[in-house]
C-alpha cells in the first residue's frame, strides 16, 4: 500500500530538473537498455524505480503533445502570415532585377548578386534615398496608382486575403468572399469555401 502511496507522491522542482537531466542523457524509455540511467535517477532523486519509470512515460506524453501543439503553431503562422513592409533595399533590387542589364544575364544567381553588390556601392545618400521612395510607395494614394502599379497590388492583396481566410478557417470558421476586379471585362472571383452563405 505504501508503494501505491510513493507512486502518486508529487515530485518537487529539484527531482524533476534531475529527471529532465536524465532525460537529456538518453532516460527517454523503460527498455532494459537503458535501466542503469533510471536506476542512477531513482538514487539521485531518492525516489523508487517504479516512480522514474512512471515519469518518463509521462514525460514522453507531455513531449508529444507540446510538439503536436508546436506543429498546429506552425501550421497557423504559415496561413496567417503579417504583410511584409517595402524596404529602400527591397524597391531597388526589384529595380535593378527588371533592368535591361540584369536582364542580359541567364543565372538568377548571378542577377541576385548583381543586385545586392549594385546596392553595396550606392553611397549613404543615394540609399537614404531609396529609403524614401519606398516609405512614399506605402503612403501611396490608392487614386493616384497606375494601371500596373493598382494591379500589382491588387495581385498581393489577394494573396493576404487567401491567407487570412485559411487562418479564419484553420480556426473552425466558414469564410468566403466576392471580389470584382476593375478592368475591361470584370467578373466576380469566389475565395474560400463555396458552402459559406448570409442566414
Amino acid at each position: 500500500m505504501a508503494e501505491r502511496s510513493e507512486k502518486y507522491d508529487l515530485l518537487d522542482d529539484d527531482q524533476k530538473t534531475i529527471l529532465r537531466g536524465f532525460f537529456e542523457r538518453g532516460m527517454t524509455t523503460t527498455r532494459k537498455d537503458v535501466k542503469e540511467l533510471i536506476e542512477e535517477a531513482a538514487v539521485k532523486t531518492n525516489v523508487s524505480v517504479a516512480r522514474v519509470r512512471k515519469w518518463i512515460g509521462n514525460e514522453r506524453k507531455r513531449k508529444k503533445s507540446g510538439q503536436a501543439l508546436d506543429d498546429t503553431n506552425q501550421q497557423t503562422k504559415r496561413h496567417c502570415r503579417s504583410k511584409p513592409q517595402t524596404t529602400g533595399y527591397n524597391l531597388f533590387c526589384s529595380y535593378i532585377l527588371n533592368s535591361d542589364t540584369c536582364q542580359e544575364l541567364s543565372n538568377n544567381s548571378d542577377k541576385l548578386k548583381m543586385a545586392v553588390t549594385t546596392w553595396n556601392s550606392l553611397t549613404v545618400e543615394e540609399q537614404e534615398c531609396w529609403k524614401k521612395k519606398a516609405k512614399d510607395a506605402q503612403s501611396a494614394n490608392p487614386i493616384d496608382l497606375s494601371n500596373k502599379e493598382r494591379h500589382t497590388k491588387i495581385k498581393k492583396a489577394k494573396k493576404q486575403l487567401i491567407s487570412q481566410l485559411a487562418y479564419l478557417e484553420s480556426l473552425g470558421c466558414t469564410a468566403s468572399v466576392l471580389l470584382l476586379e476593375p478592368g475591361e471585362s470584370p467578373c466576380y472571383q469566389q475565395y474560400g469555401q463555396m458552402k459559406a452563405y448570409i442566414s
